[in-house]
C-alpha cells in the first residue's frame, strides 16, 4: 500500500473549499476530497490534481479557477476512458461519462482545438486535455464519479503491471 505523505495538502484543500463553498456544494466537495484521501490518492496542492500510484486521476477546481465552470468542478485527467475485460462498467455509467465529455471550444488551453480521445470504445474529436468535466456535481453525480475513480485506479494498476 503506498504511503500518503501529503495529508497537509488535503487539509489545505479542505480549508479552501470551506472558504469558497456552502450548503450542498460544500458537503459534496468535502465528501469527494475525503473519498479521494481514503482511496490512497496523493494531491498536488498547487495544481489540485489527485494521483494514484503516480498517475493522474482528476483535478478539482474552485471558483472556476482558469475555467468558467462555476463554483467547483472536477476535470478528468485520463487521456482515454476505457474498461478492461476484467472490469466492466454498466451502460448507465458510460452514459454519465459521455454526457460530460469536455469538448474544446474556448481556445484557452494548450491543446486547442482539442484532440481525438477514445471514450468507452468510441472516438471523439476536439476533446480537451481533461476529457470529462463535472461542474458542481451533486451527491448522485459524485457516486458515478467515484465509480469512474475506481475504474481509473484499476486501469492504473493494469498499466503499471504491463510496464514491469
Amino acid at each position: 500500500m503506498p504511503k500518503r505523505n501529503n495529508s497537509g495538502g488535503f487539509k489545505k484543500l479542505e480549508r479552501k473549499i470551506k472558504r469558497a463553498l456552502s450548503g450542498d456544494m460544500l458537503r459534496n466537495a468535502l465528501d469527494f476530497v475525503a473519498y479521494m484521501k481514503a482511496n490512497e490518492m496523493t494531491l498536488n496542492i498547487v495544481t489540485t490534481v489527485f494521483s494514484f500510484l503516480g498517475k493522474e486521476v482528476c483535478c478539482l477546481t474552485l471558483d472556476g479557477n482558469s475555467h468558467p465552470a462555476g463554483p467547483w468542478s472536477i476535470y478528468w485527467m485520463e487521456y482515454d476512458v476505457y474498461e478492461q475485460d476484467d472490469y466492466k462498467v454498466d451502460e448507465q455509467l458510460k452514459k454519465f461519462a459521455l454526457d460530460h465529455i469536455h469538448f474544446c471550444s474556448t481556445g484557452h488551453c494548450d491543446n486547442s482545438p482539442g484532440m481525438p480521445r477514445m471514450i468507452f470504445g468510441d472516438q471523439y474529436e476536439n476533446v480537451c486535455y481533461c476529457c470529462l468535466q463535472f461542474c458542481m456535481p451533486d451527491a448522485e453525480a459524485l457516486e458515478n464519479i467515484k465509480k469512474l475513480v475506481e475504474l481509473r485506479k484499476h486501469n492504473i494498476i493494469i498499466e503499471l503491471k504491463r510496464t514491469e
